[in-house]
């Protein structure tokens, strides 16, 4: 399939696309044909929009229009005839629909790692072998007397071909906490013996990515600090999130 950029924006006498709850026939085809020609992307969300042939497209993080019929790609914003941007419209709706499903981990925490027993509360999705991860484990632990960690493994394994296992020893230990810091500190990375072993996790694991899944999670670190969502280690976000939760429980 040709891929045409049209780096313009693309005005239409044309309501909003309006999501659906499942995709039909029509937008999961087209859904796979966009993936294969992007390969290496995942479509996250496909809507037929009200011009006939037309579809907006959503995948990581970026919206584009397909015409599968002249097989074209139409990347831009679209406009109603009374000057509203669509496609901005759009964007946003799905991008808060994404954070509301991140915040519905909240109501999961009781599956997760727990670490530490501070005031402040922080959800976070972590791969055990992401370099951004490990690299976070020694900002919290200079900050383990002010919060609560509650932990998600989501290992990515395309990555990470290791990253199963170590989630599976974190999981079936019998101090997971310590068990994490371990591997999250590099310990278990020379360890082959260890790797080799088979861990009884109880199905924890696969427990954790159906909830991270439903939360449309796709990389790691993901953090959700009082409803608030930081994706990767921004340490400055974060560091301003921390300090606004510590300033209200101190006026409490």
């Amino acid at each position: 399939m040709r891929v045409k950029r049209i780096l313009l924006l693309v005005v239409a006498l044309l309501l909003p696309a309006v999501p659906g709850i499942a995709l039909d026939k029509e937008e999961m085809a087209v859904k796979e044909s966009v993936e294969q020609q992007l390969q290496g992307s995942t479509v996250d969300a496909v809507t037929r929009t009200a011009l006939p042939g037309l579809y907006e497209v959503i995948f990581d993080d970026n919206m584009i229009y397909c015409m599968p019929a002249s097989g074209q790609f139409i990347a831009g914003a679209l406009f109603s005839k009374d000057g509203e941007n669509l496609s901005k419209a759009s964007f946003e709706r799905r991008a808060n629909d994404k954070i509301n499903k991140i915040r519905a981990l909240s109501g999961q925490k009781d599956k997760a790692i727990k670490v530490g027993t501070g005031p402040i509360e922080v959800i976070e999705v972590s791969d055990p072998d992401c370099p951004y991860c490990r690299k976070m484990e020694y900002y919290w632990k200079a900050h383990q007397e002010s919060v609560t960690r509650y932990i998600f493994l989501m290992p990515i394994v395309s990555l990470h071909p290791d990253s199963e296992k170590k989630a599976r020893y974190i999981l079936a230990s019998s101090d997971q906490a310590k068990a994490l810091h371990d591997v999250l500190s590099g310990k278990l990375d020379e360890d082959d013996a260890t790797l080799r072993r088979t861990f009884d996790d109880k199905g924890r694991l696969h427990q954790l990515q159906a909830i991270t899944g439903q939360a449309g999670i796709r990389s790691t670190p993901t953090y959700l600090i009082n409803g608030n969502v930081v994706n990767g280690a921004d340490t400055d976000r974060i560091d301003e999130l921390i300090k606004k939760e510590a300033e209200k429980n101190t006026a409490i």
